[in-house]
């Protein structure tokens, strides 16, 4: 398995210091899958304050659970103490951190067998509950005793239907079942997290894996508005999730496009940052609006709601594969780039050119600008000072 050099400096680091360390989790997984991994976690047996001590630059990322990154150049690795967690009141974080000498202790605690194996370039791999047979056979399957599991953490269950959408793998009987049983564990987990998942499912490869939220419950406990949705709905979101490939904002506008009204209040729910939820709103606000393939219609139409409102709502209505609409979509993304003027703050006139002109301060500065814009969206070549003078002087 291939480990990059500054991953191999410091697991290197600590064996020299008599500690055992190895790469683990995901990057383990992934280099077994062909992958590249984007990250490398490292779990060694030596603790907190040692790891700090033997590194030149390091950050107390999670230091109570054992975690300190380390900074070498322009990279961070996480690196962690081997642990044993104990308690979990919340379905979500352990009430107690207890740090161990075994790495058998702390591969016992993982979520998926795929998930809980070690390396290390002169020992191999640590795979003390199969996981590489699980990975071959492309299986998730929970470690241990999968039930215990999901009580542990709630998120892991969203966690599962999440790695069966990136790697297209099946679901093992008994992992499922405890899904089916603890789904109703996931309103302990905090939206944002809960948010961060999907995000990361509704860009996978396997988008036919999306009935899943589904069909075991997740959408029933956290958003009961989208239960209506139908077999054909979700096969059609998870159609335009492949051909959009876009970005969260699109993703999360194709999932919740069958929610009606209730849409409304499903943003609310998810704590979007505020310019997310204002254009969300307004895309959704429009559902209904047609707008004419008309190159004057279609720059009015970008004007009234904004450049990136009125992008993304043609390019959703583009994806129901519509002629008319791809049409439309292909024109406003020509009269965007082309940089013809599409607001006021385009015009070659102000409102103080107009004071000076002689008009007066108020209201109908705004009406004046208004009906000069109007002139040139219809006809861009006369956005020139000298010919929008000489026009608003029938205003007066």
């Amino acid at each position: 398995m291939f480990l990059p050099e500054n991953v191999k400096f410091i697991i290197n680091t600590l064996n020299e210091h008599g500690f055992e360390a190895y790469a683990v989790g995901g990057c383990v997984r992934d280099g077994i899958l062909g992958f590249v991994a984007k990250d490398f976690d490292i779990t060694t047996s030596a603790k907190p304050e040692e790891v700090k001590s033997l590194f030149e630059s390091t950050y107390d990322t999670g230091i109570k659970h054992g975690t300190i990154t380390v900074r070498l150049g322009k990279e961070t690795f996480e690196v962690t103490t081997y642990r044993i967690d104990e308690g979990y009141k919340d379905f979500r974080h352990p009430d107690k951190v207890l740090f161990t000498q075994n790495l058998a202790e702390d591969l016992k605690r993982r979520d998926f067998t795929m998930n809980a194996i070690a390396y290390h370039e002169k020992t191999g791999f640590i795979d003390l509950y199969s996981g590489i047979d699980d990975i071959k056979n492309k299986i998730i399957r929970g470690v241990g005793d999968p039930d215990l599991r999901f009580k542990e953490d709630a998120l892991r269950m969203l966690r599962c239907i999440r790695f069966s959408a990136q790697l297209g793998f099946d679901i093992e009987k008994e992992t499922e079942k405890a899904v089916l049983e603890n789904i109703s564990l996931i309103k302990n987990v905090s939206i944002e997290r809960i948010r961060e998942e999907l995000f990361k499912i509704f860009s996978s490869k396997y988008l036919e894996r999306l009935n899943l939220l589904f069909s075991m419950g997740f959408t029933k406990n956290i958003f009961p508005e989208m239960n209506m949705y139908t077999d054909s709905e979700i096969k059609t979101v998870a159609d335009e999730l492949k051909s959009a490939n876009g970005d969260e904002l699109l993703n999360l506008a194709i999932f919740l496009q069958f929610c009606d009204d209730c849409v409304f209040s499903i943003l609310k729910k998810l704590k979007l940052d505020s310019k997310t939820l204002k254009t969300l709103t307004k895309i959704f606000e429009l559902r209904d609006f047609e707008v004419n393939n008309d190159r004057f219609e279609i720059k009015k139409f970008i004007n009234e709601n904004g450049k990136d409102v009125a992008l993304y709502f043609l390019y959703l209505k583009s994806l129901k594969n519509n002629k008319k609409d791809i049409e439309i979509y292909n024109h406003a993304k020509e009269i965007v780039s082309s940089s013809e003027p599409l607001f006021i703050k385009d015009l070659k006139i102000t409102g103080k050119d107009l004071l000076q002109m002689g008009f007066e301060k108020g209201e109908n500065i705004g009406i004046i600008l208004n009906n000069l814009l109007t002139e040139v969206l219809k006809n861009p070549e006369n956005n020139n000072t000298e010919y929008l003078i000489s026009i608003s002087q029938k205003y007066k």
